[in-house]
């Protein structure tokens, strides 16, 4: 259970790196000016 939530927060860094860097992945999510993820 644990090593399924580390593997979820490293997957949202990843996104988050990836909108920081402008290729915001085309997902369900739509991420913000400020880093939040809307669901």
């Amino acid at each position: 259970m644990i090593a399924l939530l580390l593997l979820l927060l490293v997957v949202l860094l990843i996104l988050d790196v990836l909108a920081l860097m402008g290729k915001t992945p085309d997902t369900h999510m739509e991420i913000t000016q400020f880093g939040d993820y809307k669901f």
